[in-house]
């Protein structure tokens, strides 16, 4: 068998492996990751001799046609990504949807320095880093000044020769391909969730959709354009493309492409070296699948309820077409700030992550492809316009998007009709920990002395809870009292031996109750803060959380804009006013360093009372915790948390605790360090808050 069928068959086995061995499938993770390493170790310095020595002898004709007919090759394709990258998003019916927390929501976002990428300051650091568009830049430059010299061949021959060392060495680790194609299928296929893939279907069908009319578009400019057949096309793709689908890596599928290409078209010294030149040069450059990627900043827009306008368009690629080569992650968070919409939204990039670094790479290297024929078919004179295959390809290229676009949009209508159930979810959710309902009392606790011993004498401990205050404690559809802190206070009161009776109040009458100890303890989602510390005793931290705003949806420009500098009213509704630390926090993630934003806090009974404003009037947004936040845009879906503090300002849930017992206070202590070492808080913390 050809190494392409070889591959195909790893990647056929791999998959049925994956599907029924689930996690079993692990052990074969090494064999993949060997796997990569070793094709990494001798594809870096071949594609570097490569460069030099195919740089280094190009001649000035082939050097002018490398320029003008790859350069139009490359525009062209750059053309096609983009107006399906457009196309795609007009697929997508209404949808009502939010997204719970995720822990990389509070990452910052950091842009792409593209001098830093193309230009580090080492260029060994840049090979140890894996920046291949560094360089090759670098070596790209080398080839062309050594290609200056009058006695070039003194640098060449050798340079020659140590790449004919690295090619065989390539071609023994070509050999081991099938073997990591079928270890990284079966591996992945294992790790899938089917949860996630269910949910954010529209995401991939989009993709998907989009990606088969790239491909049939790109090959039939290649056929209606080159000489080149389906069936020598094929020769040429198949095993590099396999190994790029399945390895999500594609540069270890470089000198495999090479050496198909040269196999089936070389023969002259000229046309080796301008397959040998094109390829890395290709690498550096904006790719189709970077640039197709892009509609996951409209899709976003959709999945928030928000309108992407024409204009968002043209912004979108203009600024995210350069700075794709930056990696498609880091360009799609910065699209996502540049388009007024939630930066937790990078989450549907890697809830998908699986196909889309796929869908990237296998188009990046079939428009490598697309370019080399170009360059090679002017060289050779052949450039022309085949009228029939070119017919052919644009007539099935059209075709296909107009039932796709037709199709996907009639098909994701029905499939998506009524299927968000974020909102249901959470208010059908089930206690982790307590086994029975919980008692909830109506009247006031009464007064009484408050210790350890006190608690097992009556046999209850006097729970004040802090009404409305998701995921910590609240009612959900049938009226039991659920959420973090009530799954806690039960596990302690049942460690205790005792029932735990439950008496809701907005915070500040339970911090009152506390004083009068007509509560032992106060929970809810109660953070901890100085001023907190000096009038209570209060437990340790045993959930940390960070700061962020809820914003309606269509009002997150306005409060996310960062070069905005109108006032914002943000409201609060704790008890505790807002500290200096946070005040200056926000005031300097919604300005600048340089000319903070003016913050005027407002004070509010409920966090309800926000979200049910739909007109503005009460304030611009909500502060909250990024982990209630996003849990409260579930409830409500026409909001969003905007997490613009990421990690700056982070702080402790606590257990307020009445009266001065040392007993009480080291019984909580040492009870919470028995629950840490359990990780019932991690268990808790993935039922109820990160989902």
């Amino acid at each position: 068998m050809s190494l392409g069928i070889q591959c195909i068959v790893g990647l056929i086995v791999g998959g049925v492996l994956g599907a029924i061995g689930g996690s079993w499938v692990t052990w074969l993770a090494p064999v993949g990751e060997a796997f990569i390493r070793a094709a990494q170790i001798v594809t870096m310095p071949y594609m570097i001799l490569e460069l030099i020595v195919s740089l280094g002898n190009l001649s000035e004709r082939s050097r002018s046609v490398l320029i003008r007919t790859g350069g139009l090759a490359f525009l062209c394709l750059i053309i096609c990504a983009t107006a399906m990258a457009a196309l795609v998003p007009s697929w997508l019916p209404d949808l009502e949807t939010s997204a719970f927390f995720r822990p990389d929501m509070l990452v910052d976002t950091e842009g792409t320095d593209l001098v830093e990428k193309y230009l580090p300051y080492n260029v060994f650091g840049a090979m140890a880093a894996d920046n291949f568009p560094a360089v090759v830049l670098f070596f790209a430059v080398v080839g062309l000044v050594v290609q200056s010299f009058e006695a070039k061949d003194i640098i060449l021959r050798p340079a020659d020769t140590l790449r004919r060392v690295f090619q065989r060495m390539n071609k023994l680790v070509a050999k081991l391909t099938p073997l990591g194609v079928f270890a990284f299928t079966a591996v992945s296929i294992a790790a899938l969730d089917m949860q996630q893939l269910i949910r954010l279907h529209a995401m991939a069908v989009l993709g998907i959709g989009g990606y088969v009319v790239l491909v049939v578009a790109i090959v039939a400019l290649i056929v209606g354009m080159t000489p080149v057949t389906m069936r020598q096309l094929w020769r040429m793709i198949s095993a590099p493309f396999v190994v790029t689908f399945s390895t999500t890596n594609l540069i270890i599928a470089l000198p495999m492409l090479v050496e198909s290409i040269t196999k089936e078209l070389g023969g002259d010294e000229t046309t080796d070296e301008q397959i040998a030149a094109v390829i890395p040069v290709g690498f550096i450059l904006p790719t189709v699948g970077q640039v197709f990627l892009l509609f996951m900043v409209p899709f976003c827009a959709w999945y928030v309820d928000r309108v992407f306008t024409t204009t968002s368009y043209v912004q979108l690629f203009a600024t995210g077409i350069p700075s794709v080569v930056g990696g498609i992650r880091s360009t799609i968070r910065l699209e996502l700030v540049n388009a007024g919409l939630p930066e937790d939204l990078i989450s549907v990039f890697f809830l998908n992550g699986e196909w889309i670094y796929r869908v990237e790479k296998t188009l990046a290297m079939l428009g490598m492809v697309a370019m080399v024929l170009a360059v090679v078919a002017h060289s050779r004179g052949m450039l022309t316009l085949r009228l029939r295959p070119a017919l052919v390809g644009l007539l099935a290229t059209t075709l296909l998007t107009i039932g796709l676009t037709v199709g996907t949009r009639a098909l994701l209508s029905q499939t998506l009709a009524g299927t968000y159930s974020g909102a249901s979810t959470m208010m059908t959710l089930d206690p982790l920990i307590a086994a029975s309902a919980p008692v909830i009392r109506d009247a006031q606790p009464l007064p009484d002395t408050v210790s350890l011993a006190s608690i097992r004498t009556r046999g209850v401990l006097r729970v004040g809870v802090r009404a409305e205050s998701l995921p910590w404690a609240y009612h959900r559809a049938d009226g039991r009292l659920v959420g973090y802190d009530v799954d806690v206070i039960t596990a302690l009161a049942e460690h205790l031996g005792v029932r735990a009776e439950f008496y809701e109040a907005p915070l500040g009458t339970l911090e009152q109750w506390i004083t009068q100890q007509r509560i032992d303890v106060a929970i809810g989602g109660i953070l901890d803060s100085p001023m907190r510390s000096a009038m209570f005793n209060s437990s340790d931290g045993y959930q940390q959380v960070h700061r962020a705003l809820v914003v309606h949806d269509d009002h997150v420009r306005a409060v996310q804009d960062r070069s905005s500098r109108g006032p914002l009213r943000i409201a609060t509704a704790d008890s505790e006013p807002m500290t200096d630390d946070v005040l200056r926090a926000l005031a300097r993630s919604l300005g600048s360093d340089e000319q903070p934003a003016q913050v005027h806090v407002v004070r509010i009974q409920s966090h309800a009372e926000f979200l049910r404003d739909t007109t503005h009037r009460i304030a611009d947004a909500l502060l909250t915790t990024a982990e209630g936040g996003a849990t409260w845009s579930v409830v409500y879906p026409r909001t969003s948390m905007l997490a613009v503090l990421g990690n700056t300002v982070p702080a402790q849930c606590v257990i307020l605790q009445a009266g001065d017992d040392a007993n009480l206070r080291e019984y909580v202590q040492q009870w919470m360090i028995e629950q840490r070492l359990s990780a019932m808080f991690d268990r808790l913390f993935t039922h109820w808050i990160a989902r």
